[in-house]
């Protein structure tokens, strides 16, 4: 957490910095909005307390650690809840960086009813949403689509959000995640070649993003932009999908016109001039595959720094397939990897394919028991408008 937002934080809290820690958690658990009706262990803060009781600082409930990261909004820090002692991370939001990069664009060029945010599963919702903001200029709604994607998920490979916390007062909003102690899947360095996964760790973690995904599409999410930097590794060597800041809700049409994602990382059909519309699920399975690539290789298999130059390489150029790789695994890359987005491998056919399953020795787990309780989790109809 940057050293500024904790100032500010703190002159908010004037007088109030200076109680004990036991009147401090007496008054986080007031200040906290338990949600009943999707996961129990998700709560939204509605205000935003600073102590440095001990040398230590605090916000609300959770105490303050190292840097461990930091995204395009502010930092990621190390935290520790006061209350179970459990290890989180807490990502921080500059509403002034907010304002600056989005401005009014999240509600220019809706070109069909898909385009739109989905709120309480009835698209005038999203319009009573617009207007609201528009009147009171909150920076929260910025990130609101983020934080209702994150609220209406519970799996096993997507992290979880635990907390949310937003200072009316001051520059930042915070959100509270499952920590994941070994970081990310692999850095890549377009300088050099990144040490690759054998065959075997490979169709493990891909195994894991395949569940993680068949989760998100069957809630009518696309993630739109996976990559091994969004794919984190829990200490017990799980991995867990990770950055909703750009994904799209749907409902029964998949289609957009405009999707944004990494470069390198985007579908063929994505690297046209805006015009028409295409499948977000077929987007996410070639990113998947390009994914898959990097880890079995170390590179990626289209890059240049000129984008027009990439775009085109993705678009048109053949991928060679190196030849010591297992004859399932060169059938997968050639499925998953087509151009043409109506021939691309399904997930459906994906998860019972050959290099996947070990010839049928290791079939997944069934769809059903992928998705169970999905719908029971699901937050279509949950009111967030007390950020607004």
């Amino acid at each position: 957490m940057s050293n500024n937002s904790i100032e500010k934080v703190r002159k908010k809290a004037g007088k109030r910095s200076s109680s004990t820690s036991e009147d401090r958690l007496l008054l986080f658990r007031e200040s906290e909005k338990v949600l009943g009706s999707f996961k129990s262990s998700f709560k939204e803060t509605l205000d935003v307390f600073l102590s440095d009781d001990d040398g230590f600082n605090r916000l609300n409930r959770y105490d303050i650690k190292d840097q461990i990261g930091h995204g395009s909004f502010g930092a990621v820090n190390r935290c520790i809840d006061m209350l179970t002692g459990e290890e989180y991370a807490i990502k921080e939001f500059s509403k002034v960086q907010l304002k600056k990069v989005y401005g009014y664009s999240r509600f220019s060029h809706f070109k069909s009813e898909s385009d739109s945010f989905i709120y309480n599963n009835d698209i005038s919702s999203y319009w009573h949403v617009k207007n609201n903001y528009e009147q009171n200029n909150n920076p929260f709604f910025y990130i609101k689509e983020e934080i209702d994607i994150m609220k209406k998920i519970n799996h096993r490979n997507i992290v979880n959000m635990i907390d949310v916390l937003d200072d009316p007062n001051g520059d930042s909003i915070y959100i509270v995640l499952e920590m994941c102690e070994k970081g990310a899947l692999m850095d890549l360095d377009l300088n050099k070649i990144a040490t690759p996964y054998s065959e075997t760790d490979c169709r493990r973690w891909f195994r894991d993003l395949m569940l993680g995904v068949e989760y998100l599409h069957f809630n009518g999410i696309c993630h739109c932009d996976i990559k091994p930097e969004n794919l984190l590794l829990s200490k017990d060597g799980i991995l867990k999908i990770t950055d909703f800041s750009i994904s799209k809700m749907f409902r029964r049409d998949d289609s957009f016109r405009k999707i944004k994602g990494t470069p390198a990382f985007m579908a063929p059909e994505l690297c046209f001039p805006e015009g028409n519309a295409v499948s977000c699920r077929a987007a996410d399975i070639w990113s998947m595959g390009i994914t898959l690539w990097c880890l079995r290789f170390g590179c990626l298999p289209f890059y240049d720094s000129d984008i027009v130059k990439l775009y085109d390489m993705i678009k048109t150029k053949e991928i060679v397939i190196p030849q010591y790789i297992s004859p399932s695994l060169k059938d997968l890359f050639e499925k998953i990897l087509e151009k043409i987005p109506e021939k691309r491998i399904k997930l459906h056919d994906l998860r019972k394919h050959s290099w996947i399953t070990q010839d049928g020795i290791d079939p997944l787990i069934t769809y059903e028991e992928n998705v169970m309780g999905s719908t029971a989790n699901s937050t279509r109809n949950f009111d967030s408008s007390s950020f607004l």
